[in-house]
């Protein structure tokens, strides 16, 4: 870690450097982020299962072969053969269970939600999250991110990666 990026604390314990002042220099190094790739719920819910294990590039492709060949919609993932839904899944390593996993997260979807999350979202945060973690591989990290990247609620979705950096850079302790 570079002297740069870690945030070294007062004689009082509090971090020397703001948090948006960590936030511009890490900016101004990386360049600004990438746009989320939806700010919708069901295809936030499809990125996180589209291909397991795979890189951000691969999963990026995967999803958009996905949304040109057979689109998110939930009908028309359950409709589609899943020989076709495991080819987009080999973009990771287990294109069967990706497969299945986008016939769950249709099904769910389609027969518990009319096909739309986002009137589901407006409901209290703790009930919008218990709602995302009846889909595949969502768990509170990943229904806080879905929740604020479909801006429906402010919450710090941070994963057990995101809350080791915010130690190692002095604004928290483990």
């Amino acid at each position: 870690m570079t002297k740069a990026t870690t945030a070294t604390r007062s004689e009082h314990g509090k971090p020397t450097i703001t948090f948006s002042k960590l936030v511009d220099k890490l900016q101004q190094h990386y360049g600004a982020p990438a746009p989320p790739p939806s700010t919708d719920p069901l295809e936030l819910v499809i990125w996180e299962n589209i291909a397991y294990l795979a890189s951000d590039k691969r999963r990026a492709e995967a999803f958009s072969t996905l949304k040109q060949t057979i689109g998110t919609r939930p009908e028309r993932i359950l409709a589609a053969k899943h020989s076709a839904l495991a080819a987009i899944g080999k973009a990771g390593i287990l294109p069967d269970v990706s497969a299945e996993k986008l016939l769950s997260i249709a099904k769910i979807a389609y027969e518990e939600f009319d096909s739309d999350l986002r009137s589901v979202l407006k409901r209290p945060l703790p009930q919008a999250k218990k709602v995302l973690k009846r889909f595949p591989s969502i768990g509170d990290p990943g229904a806080e991110k879905i929740l604020l990247l479909t801006r429906s609620y402010p919450v710090m979705a941070l994963d057990s990666n995101g809350l080791r950096v915010l130690c190692r850079v002095g604004f928290a302790e483990e």
